[in-house]
């Protein structure tokens, strides 16, 4: 009986340990899909905007994304900017735009995961290529 009760104790003292480090670790986890599901649509999302033409790249678009993802919502805004600044964005047409694109957990978007990229229409003279 004494060596039940013993037995008992070393096990829950070994236990404990690897009970509280999964406990640790489970929140962990869930952050980590979340942030995979978030990266997986912005990939989807960026391929989707970087196949349109330069001339059909205008403005913004949001949307709450297709089930099962329909707790996240997507983002893509286009700008017009400056050749020497391309991050300050313009109100006259050049021959560059700046994209964002993101996407974040609707009702949270300060958990928003996002790529900005440029596109252009100007093709580098031969002086420049060098």
């Amino acid at each position: 009986m004494i060596d039940t009760i013993i037995g008992m104790l070393i096990m829950m003292v070994a236990f404990y340990p690897l009970i509280s480090t999964f406990m640790t670790i489970l929140p962990k986890g869930s952050q980590s899909k979340q942030i995979t599901e978030k990266f997986y649509l912005l990939q989807g999302k960026v391929e989707e905007a970087f196949s349109k033409s330069f001339s059909t790249f205008n403005g913004a678009t949001v949307e709450v994304c297709a089930p099962p993802f329909a707790r996240y919502t997507s983002r893509i805004a286009v700008n017009f900017v400056d050749p020497a600044n391309l991050d300050r964005p313009v109100a006259n047409p050049t021959n560059y735009k700046r994209v964002v694109v993101q996407v974040w957990d609707t009702g949270s978007p300060a958990s928003s995961v996002e790529v900005i990229g440029i596109i252009t229409t100007h093709v580098p003279s031969s002086t420049e290529a060098n």
